[in-house]
């Protein structure tokens, strides 16, 4: 902001008097008070204050509406950027969803095979289990994604968009229960069907690879099995 002089107004106001005090004796006739037109009185020169320039206030206040408009204009270009950033999102998701789900569900189908032929039988083997329950685990990631795709189409499909973004950003559960719902009141058995044997898979495969991955090798089972051995046997000795 440019610096005013405080006194500048009020030194060019007194030369303008001083200079109209001056001449007007030297005007003849009757009307030389009216030969210097402008609003005079008490040797101010209104016209003077009345510049911008020379009124602090009117400056601020002027400063102050201009910072209050910028920051309008902002916070409505953040809001217009956040409102097309989660529709590009919502929409995104339901396009990349319906191009995935062709290729889910073949990659489901083959992870289905693999833990009824392969996974389940190797689990029978103590020395495989640990084996079986990585393939069970990452199986079941397979089945989540296939899960969470048709879940956003159902979702959409059902109840629109808003379904969707509630499921996503405003729930925080995901939208495989909002596609439960929506499949179970719209009384769309199939597709409810399918969200079920999504979750069945997804959690069921990922329980039992966790608990097959943990199991201890033989090895490791006889060293914890002599050991626990050995420190009851030093309790009865030390009674």
């Amino acid at each position: 902001m440019t610096s005013q002089n405080p006194h500048a107004c009020g030194t060019r106001s007194s030369h303008h008097s001083a200079t109209r005090l001056i001449a007007s004796p030297k005007s003849a006739g009757p009307d030389s008070l009216q030969a210097d037109p402008g609003p005079f009185l008490f040797g101010i020169d209104y016209a003077a204050t009345a510049d911008p320039s020379c009124n602090p206030v009117a400056e601020m206040e002027t400063e102050s509406t201009l910072k209050k408009v910028e920051g309008f204009a902002f916070g409505a270009v953040v809001l217009l950027g956040i409102v097309l950033l989660i529709g590009f999102l919502v929409g995104g998701m339901l396009w990349v969803s319906e191009k995935a789900l062709p290729w889910l569900i073949v990659g489901g189908n083959i992870a289905f095979v693999l833990c009824v032929f392969v996974f389940l039988p190797l689990a029978i083997f103590r020395r495989a289990r640990p084996w079986a329950g990585l393939g069970l685990y990452a199986s079941s990631y397979v089945f989540g994604i296939g899960l969470f795709a048709y879940s956003c189409i159902y979702a959409v499909r059902l109840w629109g968009y808003g379904a969707l973004f509630i499921g996503l950003f405003l729930a925080g559960v995901g939208v495989v229960p909002v596609a439960f719902l929506a499949t179970l009141f719209h009384k769309a058995w199939p597709l409810f069907w399918d969200v079920v044997y999504g979750v069945v898979m997804t959690y069921g495969t990922r329980s039992l690879g966790a608990r097959f991955a943990d199991t201890p090798a033989p090895k490791e089972e006889a060293i914890h099995e002599f050991l626990m051995r050995d420190e009851t046997d030093g309790e009865r000795n030390s009674n």
